[in-house]
């Protein structure tokens, strides 16, 4: 694990190029506490660590999801056509839950016309310098700062576990968003299955154990919903938006024949491995260490013993009207 302590500055890590996130004690006590060697959030109920190690299994993760599954083409797209359409009127994005900004800071690099937002409710975002990107800090559960009809662009990708109303959430996003604005919506199902259509419960039990706990906890602990249910939902009764629903199956392990995928497959079973150990203290708050350490350790057996798991990528495409 890499955190840099020193006599009075603190660096959580984001590697954007040289951007260094460094704070200051005083910010650190405020915004994150250490426990058992990884840094986690103060202000939320987020499950999972928010240092450096999870930062680059999250990007790990988003860098999949651009090759084998949905992307941010339609986010570019929908940019460049506000730009060539607008008179004087600034073209504004907004990334929800922005992380360590990754997104907001290479979007703004492409697209230095647009004036970039990136909220999250820790700061560990980069302290990036450029000209047309604003961090800050809101909490996704509360209502959002900005006016009505104020982006062209919303980019809500991978937010579930900082959310607990997700139509909140969908109806602040359409508030914001000016007329023919597009929001941007992406969740991992939480959820495996098996390529040939066979019973996931009998060949793969363990990692359906895992599963099934964790989606009890979070809903039962934080208010934490199945992602896909209550996200479709949530946009199909918001009156000002129309949408799109796709759904991506996305291979774990080595399994498939073609090259690619067999190496999409490799490197998505490694981001789930390091997504189940970094739950372990949220479960232990909630189970026997013992039981914890079985659901685990029987996940991860499971994606490595069990041929043609599968997870699903869900992707919601809507535009304010």
């Amino acid at each position: 694990m890499t955190i840099d302590i020193r006599p009075s500055i603190f660096s959580v890590g984001s590697e954007l190029g040289d951007n260094r996130i460094l704070l200051t004690c005083d910010e650190v006590s405020l915004y994150f506490e250490l426990r058992n060697g990884r840094l986690w959030s103060l202000s939320s109920t987020y499950p999972l660590p928010v240092d450096m190690p999870e930062q680059t299994r999250q990007r790990e993760h988003c860098a999949l999801l651009r090759i084998a599954g949905p992307n941010d083409t339609d986010c570019f797209m929908e940019l460049e056509r506000c730009l060539a359409s607008s008179l004087r009127e600034p073209v504004r994005a907004l990334d929800m839950g922005t992380g360590c900004g990754e997104w907001v800071v290479n979007m703004a690099v492409a697209l230095p016309e647009v004036h970039f937002y990136g909220i999250d409710i820790v700061p560990i975002f980069t302290r990036c310098a450029l000209p047309n990107v604003r961090f800050e800090l809101q909490d996704l559960n509360d209502d959002l700062y900005y006016p009505d009809q104020h982006m062209d662009v919303v980019r809500a990708h991978d937010v579930s576990l900082g959310v607990e109303r997700f139509p909140n959430l969908i109806s602040e996003a359409a508030r914001i968003l000016k007329y023919g604005g597009v929001l941007s919506i992406c969740e991992w199902q939480r959820c495996i299955h098996i390529n040939d259509g066979s019973d996931i419960a009998i060949r793969a039990p363990k990692a359906c154990a895992f599963l099934m706990a964790l989606t009890q906890h979070l809903h039962v602990n934080y208010g934490i919903s199945p992602v896909v249910s209550s996200v479709k939902v949530a946009i199909e009764q918001e009156p000002n938006l129309a949408a799109l629903h796709h759904e991506f199956s996305i291979p774990i392990g080595d399994w498939p024949v073609d090259a690619f995928m067999r190496s999409v497959g490799t490197r998505y079973r490694q981001v789930l491995v390091g997504y189940a150990i970094a739950m372990i203290p949220f479960l232990t708050r909630v189970l026997r260490a013992e039981d914890v350490d079985d659901l685990v350790g029987g996940f991860i057996s499971d994606l490595y013993y069990v041929r043609g798991l599968s997870t699903t990528y869900y992707s919601g495409y809507a535009i304010r009207i």
